[in-house]
């Protein structure tokens, strides 16, 4: 059996650090012992019991969001849920799922965006490029319904009947023609029947 002294000299062979095993590990007490002697700290040392030897291996601390294989931060997703939601309990895979929908959805509008982006000829995403994207998709533009673009633009569109041809438009300017000159002195107006009814009745007065 090893001595607690042996704990001090650890050696580390490509960056695994062995320990000895002793039947003694099992216990807290000699453990922390063995926590303080070896210098690495408790959360971050994991300890590998196999045949005649011990092996510690001190692992790399990895986000959630690292773990769970996303880019978007879970950690914020989980804290501003917890914020606006303070009466309910938050589990961990709420913000995982959340930060997952949101990841998939920017990563979407992005690569439409970046289409759009180089069917212009341009090489920096503008919120013009991010109008086009959202309106050209069907999904997006139903999700998207309510929302407006700061400095999108708007959509080009030009109404069908505003397409006709020259001629049906010149067709049409002909057809409608206004009342000739003779029909109108021809119509009596309103103040020559009012003349010629005071007049029939001044007459039947005599």
């Amino acid at each position: 059996m090893h001595s607690i002294k042996d704990f001090s000299s650890i050696k580390t062979i490509e960056g695994i650090q062995y320990l000895p095993a002793t039947p003694f590990l099992i216990f807290q007490p000699y453990r922390d012992v063995l926590f303080q002697l070896s210098g690495v700290s408790r959360r971050n040392l994991r300890l590998i019991m196999f045949g005649r030897g011990g092996k510690t291996i001190e692992r790399k601390k990895r986000s959630v969001a690292a773990r769970s294989g996303l880019t978007f931060p879970v950690s914020r997703f989980h804290r501003q849920l917890k914020n606006d939601h303070a009466k309910y309990r938050i589990s961990r895979g709420t913000s995982i799922f959340a930060a997952a929908v949101i990841e998939y959805m920017v990563a979407e509008v992005l690569e439409l965006a970046g289409k759009a982006c180089a069917d212009n000829k341009k090489k920096r995403i503008t919120p013009r490029h991010i109008q086009l994207a959202v309106r050209n998709d069907e999904e997006l533009n139903k999700f998207c319904e309510g929302v407006q673009i700061s400095q999108g633009g708007v959509m080009p569109n030009v109404h069908p009947i505003l397409m006709k041809p020259v001629k049906e438009w010149r067709a049409s300017d002909t057809a409608i023609q206004s009342t000739p000159m003779s029909e109108r002195n021809s119509s009596p107006s309103k103040n020559e029947k009012v003349k010629t009814e005071k007049r029939k009745s001044s007459a039947r007065a005599q």
